[in-house]
Protein backbone atom coordinates (compact mmCIF):
# COMPACT_ATOMS: atom_id res chain seq x y z
CA UNK A 1 0.00 0.00 0.00
CA UNK A 2 2.84 2.40 0.84
CA UNK A 3 4.37 1.73 -2.57
CA UNK A 4 1.09 2.52 -4.33
CA UNK A 5 0.63 5.71 -2.33
CA UNK A 6 4.18 6.83 -3.11
CA UNK A 7 3.64 6.19 -6.83
CA UNK A 8 0.39 8.16 -6.80
CA UNK A 9 2.11 11.00 -4.97
CA UNK A 10 4.87 10.92 -7.57
CA UNK A 11 2.30 11.23 -10.34
CA UNK A 12 0.68 14.23 -8.64
CA UNK A 13 4.07 15.93 -8.30
CA UNK A 14 4.93 15.14 -11.92
CA UNK A 15 1.66 16.62 -13.13
CA UNK A 16 2.16 19.75 -11.04
CA UNK A 17 5.58 20.24 -12.62
CA UNK A 18 4.35 19.85 -16.18
CA UNK A 19 1.03 21.71 -16.24
CA UNK A 20 1.42 25.03 -18.02
CA UNK A 21 -1.38 27.41 -18.97
CA UNK A 22 -2.04 27.37 -22.71
CA UNK A 23 -1.72 31.14 -22.77
CA UNK A 24 1.90 30.67 -21.67
CA UNK A 25 2.92 28.12 -24.31
CA UNK A 26 5.55 29.96 -26.29
CA UNK A 27 5.15 27.66 -29.28
CA UNK A 28 1.31 27.76 -29.46
CA UNK A 29 0.39 31.42 -30.03
CA UNK A 30 -3.23 32.54 -30.39
CA UNK A 31 -2.78 32.47 -34.18
CA UNK A 32 -1.82 28.79 -34.15
CA UNK A 33 -4.10 26.18 -35.67
CA UNK A 34 -3.77 24.24 -32.42
CA UNK A 35 -4.46 27.08 -29.98
CA UNK A 36 -8.16 26.45 -29.36
CA UNK A 37 -7.72 22.73 -28.69
CA UNK A 38 -4.54 23.06 -26.65
CA UNK A 39 -5.93 25.92 -24.56
CA UNK A 40 -9.15 24.06 -23.72
CA UNK A 41 -7.55 20.71 -22.95
CA UNK A 42 -4.84 22.35 -20.84
CA UNK A 43 -7.42 24.23 -18.80
CA UNK A 44 -9.26 20.94 -18.27
CA UNK A 45 -5.94 19.35 -17.21
CA UNK A 46 -6.31 16.68 -19.90
CA UNK A 47 -2.98 17.51 -21.57
CA UNK A 48 0.22 19.03 -20.22
CA UNK A 49 3.05 21.14 -21.53
CA UNK A 50 6.68 21.13 -20.51
CA UNK A 51 8.59 22.88 -17.76
CA UNK A 52 10.25 25.19 -20.29
CA UNK A 53 6.88 26.72 -21.18
CA UNK A 54 6.39 24.91 -24.49
CA UNK A 55 3.85 22.37 -25.73
CA UNK A 56 5.92 21.05 -28.66
CA UNK A 57 2.91 20.55 -30.99
CA UNK A 58 4.99 18.95 -33.74
CA UNK A 59 6.65 16.34 -31.52
CA UNK A 60 5.52 12.73 -31.51
CA UNK A 61 3.37 11.40 -28.69
CA UNK A 62 3.85 7.99 -27.10
CA UNK A 63 1.26 5.31 -26.48
CA UNK A 64 1.77 5.78 -22.72
CA UNK A 65 1.07 9.51 -22.97
CA UNK A 66 -2.09 8.80 -24.96
CA UNK A 67 -3.18 6.34 -22.27
CA UNK A 68 -2.93 9.15 -19.72
CA UNK A 69 -5.04 11.44 -21.92
CA UNK A 70 -7.70 8.77 -22.44
CA UNK A 71 -7.90 8.12 -18.71
CA UNK A 72 -8.43 11.82 -17.99
CA UNK A 73 -11.00 12.29 -20.77
CA UNK A 74 -13.12 9.39 -19.50
CA UNK A 75 -12.34 10.12 -15.84
CA UNK A 76 -11.32 6.50 -15.35
CA UNK A 77 -9.99 5.35 -11.97
CA UNK A 78 -6.21 5.06 -12.21
CA UNK A 79 -5.31 1.39 -11.76
CA UNK A 80 -1.96 0.64 -10.16
CA UNK A 81 -3.18 -2.72 -8.85
CA UNK A 82 -3.66 -4.82 -11.98
CA UNK A 83 -0.36 -6.56 -12.68
CA UNK A 84 0.36 -8.65 -15.74
CA UNK A 85 -2.03 -7.07 -18.26
CA UNK A 86 0.99 -6.30 -20.45
CA UNK A 87 4.43 -7.81 -20.00
CA UNK A 88 6.20 -4.48 -20.56
CA UNK A 89 4.03 -2.43 -18.17
CA UNK A 90 5.28 -2.90 -14.63
CA UNK A 91 3.47 -1.35 -11.69
CA UNK A 92 6.39 0.94 -10.85
CA UNK A 93 6.17 2.70 -14.23
CA UNK A 94 4.60 6.18 -14.17
CA UNK A 95 2.15 5.19 -16.88
CA UNK A 96 1.05 1.82 -15.46
CA UNK A 97 -2.11 3.13 -13.83
CA UNK A 98 -3.22 4.92 -16.99
CA UNK A 99 -2.44 2.03 -19.34
CA UNK A 100 -4.21 -0.49 -17.11
CA UNK A 101 -7.26 1.76 -16.75
CA UNK A 102 -7.60 2.42 -20.49
CA UNK A 103 -7.04 -1.25 -21.34
CA UNK A 104 -9.65 -2.48 -18.83
CA UNK A 105 -12.11 0.05 -20.28
CA UNK A 106 -11.58 -1.53 -23.71
CA UNK A 107 -10.16 1.64 -25.28
CA UNK A 108 -6.54 0.59 -25.71
CA UNK A 109 -5.17 -2.74 -26.89
CA UNK A 110 -1.75 -4.32 -26.84
CA UNK A 111 0.35 -5.25 -29.84
CA UNK A 112 -0.85 -8.85 -30.09
CA UNK A 113 2.24 -10.35 -28.45
CA UNK A 114 1.43 -9.53 -24.83
CA UNK A 115 3.18 -6.16 -24.91
CA UNK A 116 1.84 -2.62 -24.97
CA UNK A 117 5.02 -0.86 -26.17
CA UNK A 118 4.35 2.24 -24.04
CA UNK A 119 7.26 4.26 -25.37
CA UNK A 120 6.44 3.75 -29.04
CA UNK A 121 4.84 6.73 -30.81
CA UNK A 122 1.14 6.33 -31.57
CA UNK A 123 0.19 6.31 -35.25
CA UNK A 124 -2.69 8.19 -36.87
CA UNK A 125 -4.62 4.97 -37.54
CA UNK A 126 -4.24 3.99 -33.88
CA UNK A 127 -5.30 7.45 -32.69
CA UNK A 128 -8.40 7.44 -34.89
CA UNK A 129 -9.44 4.05 -33.50
CA UNK A 130 -8.95 5.28 -29.93
CA UNK A 131 -11.21 8.28 -30.55
CA UNK A 132 -13.89 6.07 -32.14
CA UNK A 133 -13.82 3.73 -29.15
CA UNK A 134 -14.00 6.59 -26.64
CA UNK A 135 -17.23 7.73 -28.34
CA UNK A 136 -18.52 4.13 -28.39
CA UNK A 137 -18.85 4.24 -32.17
CA UNK A 138 -16.84 1.07 -32.88
CA UNK A 139 -19.93 -0.91 -33.95
CA UNK A 140 -20.65 1.64 -36.68
CA UNK A 141 -16.98 1.54 -37.67
CA UNK A 142 -17.12 -2.25 -38.00
CA UNK A 143 -20.19 -1.97 -40.20
CA UNK A 144 -18.23 0.34 -42.51
CA UNK A 145 -15.13 -1.80 -42.87
CA UNK A 146 -13.51 -1.80 -39.43
CA UNK A 147 -9.76 -1.30 -39.16
CA UNK A 148 -8.56 1.06 -40.40
CA UNK A 149 -10.87 2.64 -42.98
CA UNK A 150 -14.15 2.07 -41.15
CA UNK A 151 -12.67 3.92 -38.19
CA UNK A 152 -11.54 6.74 -40.48
CA UNK A 153 -15.03 6.98 -42.01
CA UNK A 154 -16.75 7.30 -38.63
CA UNK A 155 -14.11 9.73 -37.35
CA UNK A 156 -14.59 11.97 -40.38
CA UNK A 157 -18.39 11.78 -40.11
CA UNK A 158 -18.12 13.03 -36.53
CA UNK A 159 -15.52 15.73 -37.35
CA UNK A 160 -12.80 14.03 -35.32
CA UNK A 161 -10.52 14.38 -38.34
CA UNK A 162 -10.45 17.05 -41.03
CA UNK A 163 -11.38 16.54 -44.67
CA UNK A 164 -7.72 16.62 -45.65
CA UNK A 165 -6.71 14.15 -42.94
CA UNK A 166 -9.52 11.81 -43.98
CA UNK A 167 -8.38 11.82 -47.61
CA UNK A 168 -4.82 11.08 -46.57
CA UNK A 169 -5.95 8.28 -44.24
CA UNK A 170 -7.72 6.63 -47.17
CA UNK A 171 -5.26 7.15 -49.99
CA UNK A 172 -1.72 7.19 -48.61
CA UNK A 173 0.58 5.73 -45.99
CA UNK A 174 -0.30 8.67 -43.75
CA UNK A 175 -2.21 6.50 -41.25
CA UNK A 176 0.94 4.57 -40.38
CA UNK A 177 2.90 7.74 -39.70
CA UNK A 178 3.50 8.85 -36.12
CA UNK A 179 0.90 11.32 -34.85
CA UNK A 180 2.03 14.71 -33.55
CA UNK A 181 0.94 16.29 -30.27
CA UNK A 182 -0.92 19.12 -31.98
CA UNK A 183 -3.10 16.79 -34.05
CA UNK A 184 -3.82 14.59 -31.04
CA UNK A 185 -5.00 17.67 -29.15
CA UNK A 186 -7.32 18.60 -32.04
CA UNK A 187 -8.74 15.09 -32.21
CA UNK A 188 -9.32 14.87 -28.46
CA UNK A 189 -10.96 18.30 -28.46
CA UNK A 190 -13.38 17.03 -31.13
CA UNK A 191 -14.12 13.98 -28.97
CA UNK A 192 -14.83 16.08 -25.89
CA UNK A 193 -16.77 18.77 -27.79
CA UNK A 194 -18.91 16.98 -30.41
CA UNK A 195 -20.40 19.33 -32.99
CA UNK A 196 -17.72 21.99 -32.55
CA UNK A 197 -15.64 21.86 -35.74
CA UNK A 198 -12.18 22.54 -34.34
CA UNK A 199 -10.64 21.95 -37.78
CA UNK A 200 -12.31 25.06 -39.22
CA UNK A 201 -9.36 27.46 -39.03
CA UNK A 202 -8.15 30.41 -41.06
CA UNK A 203 -6.19 29.97 -44.29
CA UNK A 204 -3.12 31.55 -42.77
CA UNK A 205 -3.23 29.22 -39.76
CA UNK A 206 -3.60 26.23 -42.11
CA UNK A 207 -0.69 27.28 -44.31
CA UNK A 208 1.55 28.16 -41.36
CA UNK A 209 0.84 24.74 -39.88
CA UNK A 210 1.69 23.10 -43.22
CA UNK A 211 4.98 24.99 -43.38
CA UNK A 212 5.85 24.07 -39.79
CA UNK A 213 5.13 20.41 -40.49
CA UNK A 214 7.43 20.51 -43.51
CA UNK A 215 10.22 22.18 -41.53
CA UNK A 216 9.80 19.72 -38.66
CA UNK A 217 9.86 16.68 -40.95
CA UNK A 218 12.96 17.90 -42.77
CA UNK A 219 14.82 18.63 -39.54
CA UNK A 220 13.97 15.15 -38.24
CA UNK A 221 14.89 13.52 -41.57
CA UNK A 222 11.31 12.28 -42.06
CA UNK A 223 11.56 12.84 -45.80
CA UNK A 224 8.49 10.74 -46.58
CA UNK A 225 6.41 12.95 -44.30
CA UNK A 226 7.80 16.12 -45.91
CA UNK A 227 7.15 14.72 -49.39
CA UNK A 228 3.51 14.02 -48.54
CA UNK A 229 3.03 17.77 -47.99
CA UNK A 230 4.18 18.69 -51.48
CA UNK A 231 2.39 18.65 -54.82
CA UNK A 232 4.84 16.03 -56.16
CA UNK A 233 5.72 13.49 -53.43
CA UNK A 234 7.38 11.03 -55.84
CA UNK A 235 9.48 13.76 -57.43
CA UNK A 236 10.53 15.05 -54.03
CA UNK A 237 11.72 11.60 -52.90
CA UNK A 238 13.42 11.06 -56.25
CA UNK A 239 15.37 14.30 -55.72
CA UNK A 240 16.70 12.73 -52.51
CA UNK A 241 17.89 9.62 -54.35
CA UNK A 242 14.92 7.66 -53.09
CA UNK A 243 15.75 8.18 -49.40
CA UNK A 244 12.56 8.37 -47.31
CA UNK A 245 13.86 8.33 -43.71
CA UNK A 246 16.88 8.71 -41.48
CA UNK A 247 17.26 4.93 -41.35
CA UNK A 248 17.34 4.73 -45.14
CA UNK A 249 19.90 7.54 -45.26
CA UNK A 250 22.17 5.63 -42.87
CA UNK A 251 21.72 2.54 -45.04
CA UNK A 252 22.60 4.51 -48.17
CA UNK A 253 25.76 5.93 -46.59
CA UNK A 254 26.87 2.47 -45.50
CA UNK A 255 26.16 1.19 -49.02
CA UNK A 256 27.49 -2.27 -49.81
CA UNK A 257 29.14 -2.37 -46.37
CA UNK A 258 25.80 -2.16 -44.54
CA UNK A 259 26.25 -5.67 -43.11
CA UNK A 260 29.46 -4.61 -41.40
CA UNK A 261 28.45 -3.44 -37.90
CA UNK A 262 31.47 -1.14 -37.59
CA UNK A 263 30.75 0.55 -40.90
CA UNK A 264 27.04 0.84 -40.08
CA UNK A 265 27.96 2.54 -36.78
CA UNK A 266 30.23 4.90 -38.72
CA UNK A 267 27.44 5.72 -41.15
CA UNK A 268 24.95 6.32 -38.33
CA UNK A 269 27.33 8.69 -36.58
CA UNK A 270 27.91 10.56 -39.85
CA UNK A 271 24.15 11.06 -40.29
CA UNK A 272 23.70 12.00 -36.61
CA UNK A 273 26.31 14.73 -36.97
CA UNK A 274 24.79 16.00 -40.21
CA UNK A 275 21.41 16.19 -38.51
CA UNK A 276 22.86 17.89 -35.45
CA UNK A 277 24.45 20.62 -37.55
CA UNK A 278 21.49 21.16 -39.91
CA UNK A 279 18.69 23.42 -38.68
CA UNK A 280 15.49 24.53 -40.40
CA UNK A 281 13.44 27.50 -39.27
CA UNK A 282 10.22 29.01 -40.66
CA UNK A 283 10.82 32.72 -41.19
CA UNK A 284 7.47 34.04 -42.45
CA UNK A 285 4.25 33.28 -44.31
CA UNK A 286 2.96 35.92 -46.74
CA UNK A 287 -0.17 35.87 -48.89
CA UNK A 288 0.39 36.85 -52.52
CA UNK A 289 -2.82 36.86 -54.53
CA UNK A 290 -4.45 33.45 -54.38
CA UNK A 291 -1.44 31.67 -52.97
CA UNK A 292 0.96 31.90 -50.05
CA UNK A 293 4.71 32.29 -49.98
CA UNK A 294 6.63 30.61 -47.20
CA UNK A 295 10.20 31.54 -46.40
CA UNK A 296 12.41 29.10 -44.50
CA UNK A 297 16.02 29.35 -43.47
CA UNK A 298 18.32 26.34 -43.52
CA UNK A 299 21.57 26.42 -41.59
CA UNK A 300 24.07 23.69 -42.39
CA UNK A 301 27.73 22.87 -42.51
CA UNK A 302 29.64 24.59 -45.29
CA UNK A 303 31.64 21.50 -46.01
CA UNK A 304 31.04 17.78 -45.59
CA UNK A 305 34.79 17.52 -44.97
CA UNK A 306 34.12 19.12 -41.58
CA UNK A 307 31.61 16.37 -40.85
CA UNK A 308 34.03 13.69 -41.97
CA UNK A 309 36.61 15.25 -39.66
CA UNK A 310 34.27 14.95 -36.70
CA UNK A 311 33.26 11.38 -37.54
CA UNK A 312 36.88 10.37 -37.92
CA UNK A 313 37.50 11.35 -34.31
CA UNK A 314 35.33 8.47 -33.15
CA UNK A 315 36.53 5.56 -35.22
CA UNK A 316 39.61 3.44 -35.58
CA UNK A 317 41.92 3.40 -38.57
CA UNK A 318 40.49 0.01 -39.53
CA UNK A 319 36.92 1.37 -39.66
CA UNK A 320 38.01 4.35 -41.75
CA UNK A 321 39.77 2.11 -44.20
CA UNK A 322 36.84 -0.27 -44.54
CA UNK A 323 34.43 2.55 -45.37
CA UNK A 324 36.81 4.54 -47.52
CA UNK A 325 35.88 3.10 -50.91
CA UNK A 326 32.13 3.48 -50.35
CA UNK A 327 32.52 7.05 -49.09
CA UNK A 328 34.58 7.84 -52.17
CA UNK A 329 32.00 6.64 -54.65
CA UNK A 330 29.03 7.99 -52.70
CA UNK A 331 30.52 11.46 -52.90
CA UNK A 332 30.69 12.29 -49.20
CA UNK A 333 34.29 13.43 -49.49
CA UNK A 334 35.85 15.29 -52.38
CA UNK A 335 35.79 12.84 -55.28
CA UNK A 336 38.40 14.80 -57.20
CA UNK A 337 41.02 13.30 -54.88
CA UNK A 338 42.54 9.90 -55.33
CA UNK A 339 41.67 7.17 -52.86
CA UNK A 340 45.16 7.38 -51.38
CA UNK A 341 44.79 11.12 -50.87
CA UNK A 342 41.38 10.68 -49.28
CA UNK A 343 42.70 7.95 -46.97
CA UNK A 344 45.65 10.07 -45.94
CA UNK A 345 43.41 13.08 -45.23
CA UNK A 346 40.87 11.14 -43.18
CA UNK A 347 43.47 9.28 -41.14
CA UNK A 348 45.44 12.44 -40.38
CA UNK A 349 42.25 14.17 -39.27
CA UNK A 350 41.35 11.16 -37.11
CA UNK A 351 44.70 11.36 -35.35
CA UNK A 352 44.53 15.13 -34.94
CA UNK A 353 40.94 15.29 -33.72
CA UNK A 354 40.73 12.13 -31.62
CA UNK A 355 40.24 14.08 -28.37
CA UNK A 356 37.40 16.32 -29.58
CA UNK A 357 33.75 15.93 -28.70
CA UNK A 358 31.88 15.68 -31.99
CA UNK A 359 29.02 17.95 -30.85
CA UNK A 360 31.05 20.66 -29.11
CA UNK A 361 33.37 21.83 -31.87
CA UNK A 362 32.35 25.09 -33.51
CA UNK A 363 32.21 24.28 -37.19
CA UNK A 364 31.70 26.79 -40.03
CA UNK A 365 28.09 26.96 -41.20
CA UNK A 366 26.13 28.81 -43.84
CA UNK A 367 22.50 29.93 -43.91
CA UNK A 368 20.38 29.37 -46.99
CA UNK A 369 17.02 31.03 -47.57
CA UNK A 370 14.39 28.78 -49.16
CA UNK A 371 11.28 30.32 -50.66
CA UNK A 372 8.39 28.05 -51.67
CA UNK A 373 4.80 28.60 -52.76
CA UNK A 374 1.74 27.02 -51.14
CA UNK A 375 -1.24 26.49 -53.43
CA UNK A 376 -4.78 25.26 -52.82
CA UNK A 377 -5.66 22.06 -54.71
CA UNK A 378 -8.50 19.56 -54.53
CA UNK A 379 -6.46 17.78 -51.87
CA UNK A 380 -6.09 20.95 -49.82
CA UNK A 381 -3.05 23.23 -49.37
CA UNK A 382 0.13 21.79 -50.83
CA UNK A 383 3.70 23.06 -51.11
CA UNK A 384 5.08 23.71 -54.58
CA UNK A 385 8.85 23.63 -54.26
CA UNK A 386 10.52 26.60 -55.91
CA UNK A 387 14.17 25.88 -55.10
Amino acid sequence: MKKIISMLLGMVLLASCLVVSAAEYTDVPSTSKFYKAVAYLSEQEIINGYENGTYQPYDKITRAEVAAIVTRVLDLPIDFRSAGIFSDVTLDAWFAGFVNAAAKAGILNGMGDGTFQPNQPVTYHQMVKICVYILNLHSEAEQNGGWPYGNAYVAHKNKIVSDRMYERLLHSDYGNQEAIRGDVAMMMYAVVNPGDDVWNVSEEAEVTDLANRFVNDMENYNFAGAAALTDDPDGFIQSLNGVRSKEELVDAVAGSYRDDETVLAYAKTYVDIMQHYTKYELQKVTKTGEQYEIVCQMEELRSTDAVAQQVAAYFTEEALLSLLEELYYWGIVNNSMTEDQIMETLLSEAQRECRQDMFSAELPTEKTTLTDVVVLTEQGWLITLEN
